[in-house]
């Protein structure tokens, strides 16, 4: 287990028969804009968009904790931790601690004589084993994202509680509300975090939620093991979220392309 957070979730995207109706590319942030006040500017442009604010960029790009970059994919190459499939605070800890210099050279996975690095432009610890794109190390130049990225350092338990309603809200973006439990159909989305507030007394315990009640008929087949959303054809059940309280309902916010 990787660990983490749970996250808010609510099934509601339908599949595509094709790619015609794909956003263009472009939309995720460019890891360098060439300097670190346009790449700062840059993150703010693409998650501005969409709702997001600086705590929530700098608490979003906290997933950098997990995986690694590869050459063939995107040109930057290496782990941002030690523990690349462990999720926690690690990420601030050594963006703040460690010692980062622009990457000279280079070895391959033989581990090989060093080459000269021909790569973009990204970052290296001291030993060489761990890497920062641009726009990481952008979050401890800019004030107001230094300033959460201090707070994340230090506090592994607000970074995972404001991680959790940061990507859940991620997740519900550009997904239709139904018409049910006060959504209001239309042009509204669903917002699982919203759904996190509406406690329930569902017999799985304390914590789980959903959007709107069951009818008689969902009771009647959930109590034969099924189960069944009404009018929209989805579910709008959602995760159980260790991030406390949720927004308000009108607190759904637009939807988004991206």
């Amino acid at each position: 287990m990787m660990g983490g957070p749970e996250v808010p979730f609510a099934f509601g995207r339908t599949d595509a028969t094709d790619g015609t109706t794909s956003p263009p590319d472009g939309r995720l942030p460019n890891a360098d804009m060439g300097s670190d006040p346009a790449t700062a500017q840059h993150l703010r442009d693409v998650f501005y968009r969409m709702g997001f604010d600086d705590k929530e960029i700098v608490a979003l790009s906290g997933a950098h904790a997990l995986g690694r970059c590869h050459e063939d994919a995107s040109g930057y190459w290496g782990p941002w931790t030690r523990a690349e499939s462990t999720f926690s605070n690690e990420y601030f800890r050594l963006l703040k601690e460690e010692t980062w210099r622009p990457k000279k050279a280079h070895k391959d996975s033989s581990g090989g004589k060093a080459c000269p690095w021909t790569g973009p432009k990204q970052y290296e610890s001291s030993d060489g084993e761990l890497m920062m794109l641009p726009s990481d190390m952008v979050l401890t130049k800019d004030p107001k994202f230094d300033a959460w990225v201090v707070k994340y350092k230090d506090d592994e338990e607000l970074f995972f509680k404001d991680f959790s309603a940061a990507f859940g809200k991620l997740l519900a973006l550009g997904v239709p509300a139904s018409g049910g439990g006060g959504g209001g159909g239309g042009g509204r989305f669903f917002n699982p975090l919203a759904a996190m507030a509406r406690k329930s007394d569902h017999p799985r315990g304390k914590g789980y939620s959903r959007a709107r009640p069951r009818s008689r008929d969902e009771e009647e087949m959930a109590g034969k093991g099924q189960s069944r959303a009404r009018g929209t054809g989805r579910s709008d059940y959602a995760t159980r979220a260790t991030a406390p309280g949720g927004a308000e309902d009108g607190d759904d916010g637009e939807g988004s392309e991206f």
